[in-house]
């Protein structure tokens, strides 16, 4: 909600039950009932073990007693033999060139995401820097960590809303 600075440039330390509770702050003032939310984590970094949890069981355990559901499904796997990024990168091209009836993208970003809107802007891969970057393959590098969160989420959104997702993980 804050726009007053790019997501990248935010830092605070928030325990993840004050977390939780600023995420319901959110979804009560925009009256989104807990029954619409999927709540999504990435697979690999949400079921890391730390400290004896997984990240999406702290979650859920900050969450416990509030009311609403802190459940987190894992985001999406490649179906085919693209690797996971690519997969879901076609997904969220498909979805912004995909017409529906209304005339309309299937996705479409408002122009209020601000920090969706910033952080595509950002999305980049880090510039060839040796003689073997060069060599690389175009988009063969690696993506610039500090851009890439909400881009990542948006991802994960547009992923867990594909046909093929659903069916893979059903």
């Amino acid at each position: 909600t804050d726009h007053t600075k790019p997501f990248w440039k935010m830092k605070r330390l928030s325990t993840a039950k004050e977390e939780v509770q600023e995420w319901i702050k959110v979804e009560e003032a925009y009256n989104i009932p807990s029954y619409k939310i999927k709540r999504i984590m990435d697979r690999h970094f949400g079921w890391q073990v730390r400290g004896g949890k997984t990240l999406s069981k702290i979650y859920y355990d900050a969450g416990e007693g509030s009311g609403r559901s802190f459940m987190f499904y894992a985001s999406y796997k490649s179906n085919g033999d693209e690797n996971e990024i690519t997969y879901g990168h076609n997904i969220v091209r498909e979805g912004f060139n995909n017409i529906l009836e209304d005339g309309y993208p299937e996705v479409v970003v408002w122009n209020s995401c601000y920090h969706i809107i910033n952080g595509i802007k950002k999305y980049i891969r880090k510039r060839p820097t040796s003689k073997a970057d060069m060599a690389k393959a175009v988009g063969g590098t690696v993506i610039v960590e500090k851009y890439k969160d909400f881009n990542d989420a948006f991802r994960y959104a547009c992923c867990a809303n594909h046909s093929a997702y659903v069916k893979s993980v059903s």
